[in-house]
């Protein structure tokens, strides 16, 4: 067995300053005989919105190989999310700390050099925002987070001296 280590960490800090208050325009055009679009005026407030969000995430994985044909990657991520928002008002946004593990694992069968055969699964995992719009009847709620499942089988086959590449999944 050879194994092969990869840990990686990760941190996004970002500050939120502003004073925006209507977005999400739409606007309508003829792509076959277009008209300028003025830029919109966003209807501002004086006082702005403030808050910050803090992402951390550390990840995992090993790399296992077995004789010259076989690959087994078993890895995991855990991320944590802290947030505050203010509103321009003086309305705090509830928001709670969300933090969770989402899990890695694929196998491969390398046939010959040139082909190969393999499986995996992987979790996804966004946190999502507080509803922040006062005219909604849910104004505060915390939204869940968005998960995702990810199942995948298939092939890699190379010929041509590398000049056609092919995957089926």
């Amino acid at each position: 067995f050879e194994h092969q280590i990869l840990i990686g960490v990760d941190q996004t800090d970002v500050e939120i300053d502003n004073n925006e208050t209507a977005r999400n325009e739409v606007f309508v055009t003829n792509i076959f005989n277009p008209t300028l679009i003025p830029d919109p005026l966003i209807n501002t407030a004086i006082d702005p919105n403030i808050g910050s969000e803090d992402r951390f995430g550390v990840t995992f994985q090993n790399m296992i190989s077995y004789g010259d044909h076989w690959r087994l990657l078993i890895g995991g991520r855990y991320d944590e999310f802290q947030s505050e928002f203010i509103l321009a008002n003086g309305f705090e946004l509830p928001r709670p700390d969300i933090d969770n593990v989402t899990p890695r694992v694929g196998l491969v069968y390398l046939h010959n050099p040139n082909l190969s055969f393999y499986g995996s699964y992987s979790e996804s995992f966004e946190p999502n925002n507080p509803v922040s719009d006062p005219s909604l009847t849910n104004f505060g709620s915390q939204l869940d987070p968005t998960v995702g499942e990810s199942l995948e089988a298939g092939f890699k086959w190379e010929a041509l001296d590398g000049r056609l590449l092919t995957t089926g999944a």
